[in-house]
């Protein structure tokens, strides 16, 4: 995507794009064709999880096949996404404890088939909280679960930690803990709940290619944090980098993950560096023009897009797409000289999902979608942006915020831009 052209914008050009951005609010293009079909109705696949945040980026679900897995604290519900009925019920076998929902389940190659792996706080039989790791398979909703023992600090609390899963690779999964200002990473294995390795002060946002990236604090008296890499098998330091504020560290492709951080040194804002993690190399640096955390999400294909602010009720937002194996920018919005800035007011795209090169957001009215590669608007979809989507699927919560619903992403009703409506707004 080229970058904004210099110069005067004619009359005829900004009555175009007034008129797209008001044909994009009722879903008609500038061509006059008329507007879709009445969407089909959402499917109720039931209530949120109880302590799940309303204010959460994620929602604590994923998709599989023509089923949801919605993750609470007492229970992972199977849900066809068709038909809203329940498959399956996975509970774990000691007793569940009240906690706070964190994180996304996981979907995970485990053994000789794919998993769903979702830790539960529960009653440790000796006294105290452990964590009840459930892997359910897909292919037949069986699930199996280990007992994984978390640090004192959080296993002998009057307050329960949080509990996310970070990632896996092959047996090994690694297991963010907090508590207050505490943290720390917990790396087990799946099939035997063996302790692998532990590391207090590390909080983990990512496992790539055998490697644990996250963040720890330096050395007293600085009063500021860096970037580390750890063996995924063993836990031991490969290297670190950035000298810091506030990382947050997140997946990128196969062998880069998103590292956005304030600097130490120099002008102190947020901006996001591409890092290959078995290295712990920067191959590129994203600047972003509002001085906000910025959320980056891997589409699971090529593209990485990153978006500032992470906070959905923010102004001025701004996207950078990068190709997830060389880490190099694709395209940034906003820019007039694309016709996305029709749904957008000239601002970037609410973000809210991004899936095997497609790019889902919000255009207030309905979801607009993009190529990832190009950022090219390519439809419009009924209803609100889907947080977790596959190639078919896409859940969302309801107006009321109370369920999750889920609605096909490919159909009959999907409204899709004429070349000419799209042409009228260049």
């Amino acid at each position: 995507m080229s970058q904004p052209r210099p110069g005067r914008i004619g009359y005829r050009t900004v009555l175009s794009a007034a008129l797209c951005v008001a044909a994009a609010m009722v879903l008609t293009s500038c061509s006059g064709a008329p507007p879709p079909p009445p969407a089909k109705p959402a499917v109720t696949l039931g209530p949120a999880p109880t302590g799940y945040s309303e204010a959460a980026s994620e929602l604590p679900a994923v998709l599989d096949a023509n089923n949801a897995y919605l993750a609470g604290a007492t229970d992972v519900r199977i849900v066809n996404t068709e038909s809203g009925q329940i498959v399956a019920t996975v509970r774990p076998q000691h007793q569940a404890l009240p906690a706070s929902v964190q994180g996304q389940p996981l979907l995970s190659t485990v053994g000789n088939g794919k998993a769903v792996l979702w830790p539960f706080l529960v009653a440790a039989p000796s006294g105290g909280t452990a964590v009840e790791l459930a892997s359910i398979r897909t292919d037949s909703h069986q699930a199996s679960s280990v007992l994984v023992g978390l640090p004192g600090w959080a296993a002998n609390s009057t307050t329960l930690p949080s509990v996310t899963v970070v990632g896996a690779q092959g047996s090994a999964v690694v297991l963010q803990v907090a508590l207050g200002l505490s943290r720390g990473t917990v790396a087990t294995d799946t099939g035997t709940g063996r302790p692998l390795w532990s590391r207090d002060g590390f909080t983990a946002g990512a496992v790539t290619g055998g490697t644990v990236v996250g963040s720890e604090a330096d050395a007293m008296p600085e009063d500021t944090d860096h970037l580390s890499g750890l063996a995924l098998d063993t836990g031991q330091p490969r290297w670190t980098l950035l000298h810091g504020h506030d990382f947050t560290v997140s997946p990128a492709g196969d062998t880069l993950v998103a590292v956005d951080s304030v600097s130490a040194t120099g002008q102190a804002k947020h901006s996001v560096a591409l890092v290959a993690a078995a290295t712990g190399a920067t191959v590129n640096q994203l600047s972003f023009a509002p001085d906000k955390p910025a959320r980056c999400m891997y589409d699971q294909a090529s593209v990485t897009i990153c978006s500032v602010p992470a906070d959905p009720q923010g102004d001025r937002r701004e996207t950078i797409a990068v190709d997830s194996r060389t880490g190099r920018q694709l395209w940034t919005t906003p820019n007039w000289d694309v016709p996305q800035n029709a749904t957008g007011g000239g601002r970037a795209p609410l973000v809210s999902a991004a899936w095997h090169g497609k790019v889902y957001a919000s255009t207030g009215v309905s979801t607009a979608v993009y190529d990832a590669r190009t950022g090219t608007p390519m439809q419009f979809l009924p209803g609100p942006s889907p947080m977790v989507a596959d190639d078919h699927t896409g859940l969302a919560l309801s107006p009321d915020k109370a369920n999750i619903v889920a609605r096909p992403l490919t159909g009959e009703y999907n409204y899709v831009p004429t070349e000419q409506g799209c042409a009228a707004c260049r």
